[in-house]
């Protein structure tokens, strides 16, 4: 099995305040060159890790201008799965991708979902299988039980490498303790062999630990213009597993991305060059990364939860408003 990952592509159309260049343009190029690179070297697949679209609902012209580049892959025979993350969808509740542009894409067979239900399955000669699993990002998935990165509900093989994507804030070192998040130590039990995640876009490269693998190439762009994004260079992996399940990852540069200084505004670093940047720039970017200050009302809604005196069903309705609320204000957008 051959197939490309890549992840938090974040397309849209609206510069975000930090760039300098055409964002939009530079998405959809660095978009093309990974599929170019995909038919050029004959993989059987590309899988993205979450946050396929910035928002829930693109314009036109961001789905025409990708759609483009699927009609590429599909000429060529390869197909393009995904996890739904949290900016694809709505009031973080994956049942509102059919809502969506990326479940427009789906419903269009243009891409094809990653969850327990849709994997992707690969029979080896030998009698050995490489199973590929998706966890789309739900609220709390960083929480204490970590069953989303663990896979204990999951029968596995003994003669099965299984691979799970996953869109959560899995991280290399712990952070503080008021923003949830996943080390990898947390989740040396898991039954995937591979763990791929994205969310965390200053990614951690590839992690090897007890057995198992972790990785995250970081965000195919950069949103914004901390430190660490100004210095690096976004990535994508080329991921080969032979029948032995001999495990060989290589993670590429996108050759078309201009350095941090070309495309990124310096006015943050120059204002914050004198702070302690490590922890202030670590920070910024899991933030960035969580929109905590964008989605606070659910951090009051999850308070109101924990009362005793609340129904199920106001509950319910609570969060359907809210969800409705977020796409109303997209639709403004």
């Amino acid at each position: 099995m051959k197939f490309v990952f890549l992840t938090d592509t974040h397309i849209k159309e609206k510069n975000p305040i930090n760039r300098l260049d055409n964002y939009f343009e530079t998405v959809i190029n660095k978009i093309d060159e990974v599929a170019h690179f995909a038919v050029d070297n004959k993989v059987d697949f590309i899988v993205h890790g979450g946050d396929l679209f910035d928002t829930p609902t693109v314009s036109t012209i961001c789905l025409v201008k990708f759609n483009r580049i699927l009609f590429y892959l599909k000429e060529n025979n390869i197909n393009f799965y995904v996890v739904s993350g949290n900016h694809d969808i709505y009031g973080r509740n994956p049942d509102t991708l059919p809502r969506t542009h990326l479940g427009l894409l789906e419903s269009f067979e243009a891409v094809e979902m990653l969850d327990r239900y849709n994997t992707v399955e690969e029979r080896c000669s030998n009698g050995r299988t490489i199973k590929i699993v998706g966890t789309p990002y739900i609220y709390k998935m960083d929480g204490e039980d970590k069953k989303a990165y663990l896979l204990n509900d999951y029968e596995k093989d003994d003669n099965e490498f299984l691979i799970n994507v996953v869109h959560g804030m899995l991280l290399e070192k712990p952070f503080i303790k008021e923003i949830e998040h996943t080390v990898v130590t947390d989740i040396l039990d898991t039954k995937a062999d591979l763990t791929l995640s994205g969310h965390y876009h200053t990614g951690f490269g590839v992690i090897k630990l007890n057995g198992k693998t972790f990785l995250n190439p970081g965000s195919l762009t950069r949103c914004s213009n901390t430190t660490e994004e100004y210095k690096r260079m976004p990535q994508y992996a080329l991921i080969e597993i032979n029948e032995d399940f001999k495990l060989d990852i290589k993670l590429i540069d996108v050759k078309c991305a201009k350095p941090g200084f070309e495309v990124l505004d310096r006015e943050y670093i120059e204002k914050h060059k004198n702070d302690k940047l490590e922890v202030l720039n670590f920070e910024n970017t899991i933030r960035e990364a969580a929109n905590f200050d964008k989605y606070d009302y659910y951090s009051v809604l999850e308070e109101i939860i924990k009362s005793d005196n609340v129904e199920k069903a106001v509950i319910d309705e609570a969060k359907k408003r809210l969800e409705r609320a977020e796409e109303d204000i997209h639709g403004q957008d």
